[in-house]
């Protein structure tokens, strides 16, 4: 009787651990199949994905190359026109010295100023005061002085990144008879060569460094104003008063 119901016992267990064995089975097997499938499917979304790059990076480039073609065409073009130079008679010309055009002046000590009044022809007259005194503590209005006309012409105007640059007609300069050797350096006019015009976004102290240029007057090297510097070693640093 006890040997019957050992045996049954027996016989059940071993079916139920064949049930969880098969069970175990189907359960890894199916795990397996979709793993597979899983790969499968990233596989082939990679593989999309690569193609669609491929082919995004390939139009990227062509975009790329036309927006860079066309960028360097405009800089080519920027550049050209920032290096080539205009007479005031060309309409490029007038347009650039219209911008430039208006009333200057610069201090050279404290008993000496020029007044330059620059045209939109190009045409400029200056005049250089002096005190008849070297002793004068300083150039006032009711200071006994001597004043020296000059006369001019810049014979061309270039862009520039600050502003621009103008060149003045050496031959074009007349600077009045009673002009002393020093009053023509005074006048910070003569010799007449390269100036730089500047915009107003440089400061006083940038152009010095730039061009040598200065004044007296207690200049704020951190003040930015519209200026025109002498660029030859005239030392002449105009200011716009208008």
């Amino acid at each position: 009787m006890m040997k019957d119901r050992r045996t049954k016992l027996i016989a059940i267990v071993g079916a139920v651990a064949c049930l969880v064995m098969l069970a175990s089975g189907v359960f890894i097997g199916y795990g397996v199949a979709a793993w597979q499938d899983s790969r499968s499917i990233a596989r082939s979304a990679e593989a999309s994905a690569s193609g669609n790059g491929s082919g995004t990076s390939g139009s990227s480039g062509s975009s790329g190359s036309s927006s860079s073609s066309g960028s360097g065409g405009s800089s080519s073009s920027s550049s050209g026109s920032s290096s080539s130079s205009a007479s005031p008679d060309s309409a490029a010309g007038k347009a650039m010295f219209k911008e430039v055009a208006g009333n200057y002046s610069w201090s050279s000590s404290a008993i000496t100023r020029t007044d330059l009044t620059l045209r939109s022809d190009g045409t400029f007259n200056a005049a250089y005061t002096a005190a008849d005194d070297e002793n004068a503590a300083h150039l006032n209005s009711d200071t006994p002085s001597s004043t020296v006309n000059i006369t001019g012409r810049f014979s061309s105007i270039r862009k520039t990144d600050a502003g621009y640059e103008l060149q003045c007609d050496a031959d074009s300069l007349t600077i009045g008879d009673r002009a002393t050797p020093a009053d023509q350096r005074r006048s910070g006019m003569k010799p007449c060569g390269t100036w730089q015009w500047y915009s107003g976004g440089t400061t006083l102290g940038q152009i010095r460094d730039e061009t040598g240029a200065w004044g007296v007057g207690g200049l704020d090297p951190s003040r930015k104003a519209v200026a025109l510097a002498s660029d030859h070693g005239a030392d002449a640093l105009f200011l716009r008063m208008s």
